[in-house]
């Protein structure tokens, strides 16, 4: 049986606000996938196919794996979440969240659909289980687990200084008058701030640079005249 791969649209012109965390999750998710050279199908609509995603080295430079039986410094993982975009909750609900308590950390990683506690024993990974965020319940172990960055930009050091230089030069404004620019500046990661992803990169690429070679594209019979009926987006257009 055919898998079919999602890879919802990450922002709308009609609107600066930023994706729910599930199609951000949902899109990281795939491309991971897509880079692992996996097999199946992903409908594109063509507005989704011509945004500017970031570099294919990105995802898999970033990408952090556990393991049961490794050490775990919690502090120095901590670290590494914020890092990565993650977000430190009481209770975790939705992907890019985790939730330290004692000897439980419960993180809810990005391109799974659910959330996963990790036990410690002292600083050694005891297990890693699935769990339900509605009953709190743990479900079904895991051996290790991978984790993609929370968000499709960085906001790592250098690539905040290359947002810095390229909005400074790009718009004919007073940045100390923009919350976003100033959030930016302090690594946080604003709403909105999709909007602004090549600005942290020196390069970005298509969907097409995230594919392996042996990748066939279809376009569908029509899809260029046809605009959908919910809101005018022109219906999938790329079979992958």
């Amino acid at each position: 049986m055919c898998r079919f791969y999602p890879f919802p649209t990450g922002k709308h012109c009609l609107t600066i606000a930023s994706p729910h965390q599930d199609i951000v999750s949902a899109r990281l998710r795939t491309l991971r996938q897509l880079q692992d050279g996996v097999r199946g199908i992903v409908l594109v609509p063509i507005n989704t196919l011509m945004q500017r995603l970031p570099p294919v080295e990105y995802i898999a430079g970033r990408v952090m794996t556990l393991k049961t039986g490794e050490r775990l410094n919690r502090e120095a993982f901590r670290e590494s979440l914020s890092r990565a975009g993650y977000r430190a909750v009481e209770t975790v609900y939705e992907p890019g969240e985790y939730a330290m308590r004692g000897a439980l950390i419960d993180l809810f990683a990005m391109g799974m659909d659910e959330p996963i506690r990790i036990d410690l024993f002292d600083d050694e990974i005891d297990t890693l289980r699935h769990f339900d965020p509605g009953s709190q319940r743990s479900t079904d172990k895991l051996d290790a687990l991978e984790l993609l960055p929370a968000h499709e930009y960085s906001l790592s050091r250098s690539a905040i200084a290359c947002f810095r230089e390229q909005f400074e030069t790009l718009f004919d404004v007073d940045p100390r008058q923009c919350p976003l620019y100033n959030d930016a500046l302090k690594g946080i990661p604003s709403p909105g701030l999709e909007h602004y992803l090549p600005l942290f990169f020196d390069q970005t690429a298509s969907l097409f640079d995230h594919l392996t070679d042996d990748t066939r594209v279809a376009l569908l019979p029509g899809v260029l005249m046809r605009p959908s009926s919910t809101g005018g987006q022109l219906m999938p257009a790329t079979l992958i």
